[in-house]
């Protein structure tokens, strides 16, 4: 009894408030902060997640504009390749001695395109015949989806970490069509990366 007395008398008032005083603001403040932290988190991750979509979105209209534009490029190449007085069979046409110069002038004027083929449906036409194994046979699914549905049909694929887009264009209507494909640099998704 005479140590707790010797306890009491050692340990004096003002130090017993000082340590209810320090208490009873560090706890209301720890509490407060630990809320607001967790408040904000969830805001900055609505934001940044805000941020996203909308670069998201962006992009996605910057790939839509280039692959109509090279879309409207093609089609503009295989009326040029049709329009002209020829034989009437696609196939014998895509042989003429000017068609040859005339895609490498297209090709020489539009530096993202790797490579360009122009087929009938039968699949008769030029090629480039260079291409590696992926990019083969997505320009091929991409020849195969346009020649059925009668519609553009676009493929990604990368080649060598380098993203490419194939795009196939019907043009021509009737029993004289002929796809157009090109190869080519994707180029809003290297400037987004």
């Amino acid at each position: 009894m005479t140590s707790r007395r010797s306890l009491l008398r050692r340990i004096k008032l003002r130090y017993v408030l000082f340590v209810a005083l320090l208490l009873s603001g560090i706890i209301p403040f720890m509490v407060s902060s630990l809320v607001l932290i967790v408040r904000d988190q969830e805001v900055l991750e609505n934001k940044e997640r805000g941020y996203l979509i909308s670069e998201a979105g962006t992009l996605s209209r910057e790939i839509n504009g280039y692959l109509v534009a090279v879309r409207r490029q093609l089609t503009q190449l295989g009326g040029g390749l049709l329009l002209p007085p020829g034989p009437p069979v696609p196939a014998d046409r895509l042989h003429e001695p000017w068609v040859a110069g005339y895609l490498r002038q297209f090709q020489h004027d539009n530096p993202d395109l790797k490579a360009l083929r122009v087929f009938d449906t039968q699949g008769a036409g030029l090629s480039p015949g260079n291409l590696a194994g992926p990019t083969e046979a997505a320009m091929n699914a991409a020849f195969d989806q346009a020649r059925r549905q009668h519609t553009p049909a676009y493929r990604l694929v990368s080649s060598g970490g380098e993203p490419l887009a194939v795009l196939a264009v019907p043009v021509g209507a009737g029993g004289s069509p002929v796809i157009v494909q090109g190869l080519l640099r994707f180029r809003p998704i290297e400037e987004a990366l």
